[in-house]
């Protein structure tokens, strides 16, 4: 006689897909006629989800893709290595339905790390442009008088501990440089070599005499002072 089959459909961790995993009676039960048979049958095994954490996103997304899950990537600041995943929205060890049309999982990837601003003062102008622009900076220089040695980076536009985004391409940075202190010579042509002396050593010059031939001075004779 006719027996009914009902079929319904799981997933099972233990029978491929299309297997029968059980049936309601169970297997050597006594059934009659018109009874019906309930089967219960594989769709398949669950994805169980990958440790990506690590891997660069590429090959995770792409591990993941095959899969048939929809990949978002979100990109955030990290001292882990530029292009890798530091975060995944599904953990390791879950199951996900495979027959799921909208699997959908997350990855979080290292953009790097922020470039933080270091302390150049004090610094000689080329060394300080050399670190920068290592990091990727265009450097301005501007000069000012100051009583710092001449060629000293004196102020920076980006201050010590500054941070910088990674993503940020437009790098910038003004180093004020030392141009020395302008002292101007006074005229001391024509003075009385010690009053000569003087004025200058009032001036902060350090004034060393040549046996002159005169006790004043003239033109020609104002260049064997030695001014430092």
């Amino acid at each position: 006689g006719d027996v009914y089959k009902r079929q319904t459909e799981k997933l099972s961790d233990e029978y491929e897909k299309g297997e029968i995993i059980e049936t309601d009676p169970k297997r050597g039960s006594t059934i009659k006629e018109g009874d019906v048979v309930k089967l219960t049958v594989s769709k398949g095994k669950y994805i169980v989800v990958d440790d990506y954490l690590g891997m660069e996103y590429s090959k995770a997304e792409k591990a993941l893709k095959k899969l048939g899950f929809k990949v978002i990537i979100e990109k955030e600041v990290s001292s882990k290595t530029k292009g890798t995943v530091i975060e995944q929205s599904i953990d390791k060890g879950e199951k996900v339905d495979p027959t799921d049309k909208d699997k959908e999982i997350t990855l979080t990837v290292s953009k790097g790390n922020y470039t933080v601003i270091g302390d150049y003062l004090g610094m000689d102008v080329e060394k300080a442009k050399e670190a920068l622009v290592k990091l990727g900076f265009t450097v301005r220089v501007e000069e000012e008088e100051s009583e710092k040695p001449q060629g000293t980076v004196i102020d920076q536009s980006l201050q010590k501990g500054h941070k910088i985004d990674p993503d940020e391409t437009d790098r910038t940075i003004t180093l004020t440089v030392s141009s020395g202190v302008k002292i101007e010579v006074p005229n001391v042509v024509g003075m009385d070599i010690n009053a000569a002396k003087s004025r200058l050593e009032s001036k902060g010059f350090v004034v060393v005499l040549n046996k002159l031939s005169t006790d004043s001075l003239t033109e020609d004779e104002i260049d064997q002072i030695v001014v430092n």
